[in-house]
């Protein structure tokens, strides 16, 4: 049986997530629940990973994969889901971009959950949304037409990061001056896999 190491609502680990529903695995996967910070580590996490992240796929065999890039295509290629293709190098860079997206989104988050209010530093957050915003613009521009076609990483990433902005960051209001971009959401959100997955 395969295991998954996971911690409240990550958007990393709805991408893992959303490749088992979508393999049919989700039923059968046991889910390992254990606690994921930055300040201290779950020594249950950090056995499985020593870097003490989530999420952390466990297999049949015994074997820990982590991170959820890594999780992802071992899925894909284990189920022949066909989500990664491995020469289509728009799309991987697509994914990329998503993920940045997401990465700077949990490090906004990290700023206001565990420093001290006396040491939170504004320009570092309103950094991190630049970045997010940028990347929202590019994928409101030149990029929406590339989000349609078969289901694919790319989809998945950009679905997890507006779900998180949704979820954690939801006054910025990401929708405003984004019309294709959030129709485009709004219709993808309802497959059953992004369904089942949405953070809460």
């Amino acid at each position: 049986m395969l295991k998954l190491y996971k911690a409240g609502p990550s958007p990393f680990v709805r991408k893992v997530e959303v490749f088992l529903h979508e393999a049919g695995l989700s039923e059968t996967t046991q889910i390992v629940p254990v606690q994921s910070n930055p300040l201290a580590g779950d020594p249950v996490l950090m056995a499985a990973n020593p870097v003490g992240k989530i999420p952390v796929l466990e297999t049949e065999s015994g074997q820990m994969l982590f991170d959820s890039g890594v999780i992802c295509r071992y899925l894909d290629q284990r189920e022949n889901l066909g989500f990664c293709p491995a020469d289509n190098w728009h799309l991987l860079t697509l994914a990329a971009s998503a993920e940045a997206m997401l990465a700077a989104m949990i490090s906004m988050s990290y700023e206001a959950r565990f420093r001290p209010d006396a040491f939170q530093f504004e320009p570092w957050v309103e950094g991190q949304w630049a970045k997010t915003s940028c990347l929202l613009d590019a994928f409101e521009g030149p990029w929406v037409r590339d989000l349609d076609g078969p289901f694919n990483i790319a989809q998945i990433t950009l679905v997890c990061a507006l779900g998180f902005l949704d979820f954690r960051h939801a006054k910025r209001n990401w929708r405003d001056n984004r019309p294709a971009l959030a129709e485009w959401f709004k219709n993808i959100s309802t497959r059953p896999s992004l369904v089942a997955t949405e953070p809460k």
